[in-house]
Parts: C-alpha cells; structure tokens; sequence
C-alpha cells in the first residue's frame, strides 16, 4: 500500500500543468515502512521540497514523519512538519510555519499539500 501511495504522489505531479521539472526519491526500508523524498519546481519558479515517511499496520497507513517546505527564490511560504518541539500547538506535533510564525495544523500528506499549492497559483493568476 505506501509503494501504492508513492506511485500515485508522482503521478499527481507527472499530470500537472503547473509543474516544470521534479525529482523523487523513493526508499521503501521494509515492505511495512517507506519514505518518498523530492524537490518540485512549478511554473512561477516556486519550490516544494519534501520528505513523507509512512509505516503500514496492516491495512492502515500511517505518517511518521513528514515536512513539506514551499518557497519562492529566498522567500519563504510555509513549511508543514511534525517534529516534536510545539508542545503549545493543539494539534502537537502537527503544525504549519508561516511568515506569521507558528500556527496549529492538522497532519498532512503530500496530495494536500500538493493542492493548497496548485490552489495558490490558479489564485495569484
């Protein structure tokens, strides 16, 4: 199943319009566990880099680790993650780093992330 869920990140960016250039990289440590790592560029320039390390329970799939980071050029957008250091956060320790700073954020996968960006660039056109 995350093989599965890996094959179809890369077609979401293989279908898009949006994207110019992409590179993943899958690791699949056990046919349980996995991580799928890249760098998107889309059209405007902006940069997605991301890392997604899923475990599987039987049928249930489950993220470990994540971090997306968006930015154009040197100016940073936002960065989803899930490392332990926000205690505060209610969603703890899912969050969302803004330039506003740190807000509580629901865990994420790559496809939700993948379309709040798409979502930004038919938004700015």
């Amino acid at each position: 199943m995350i093989h599965e869920y890996f094959t179809f990140c890369e077609y979401i960016i293989q279908q898009s319009p949006l994207v110019i250039s992409y590179t993943t990289h899958i690791v699949m440590g056990s046919p349980s566990m996995g991580h799928i790592q890249g760098v998107i560029t889309f059209v405007d320039g902006s940069e997605l880099t991301f890392f997604e390390l899923l475990s599987q329970d039987h049928a249930v799939v489950r993220p470990v680790k994540y971090r997306f980071h968006y930015q154009i050029g040197n100016q940073f957008i936002f960065r989803y993650d899930n490392a332990p250091h926000h205690q505060e956060l209610s969603t703890f320790p899912s969050h969302k780093h803004t330039s506003k700073g740190v807000e509580p954020a629901a865990s994420v996968t790559f496809q939700h992330v993948f379309q709040e960006i798409v979502d930004m660039l038919i938004a700015s056109d």
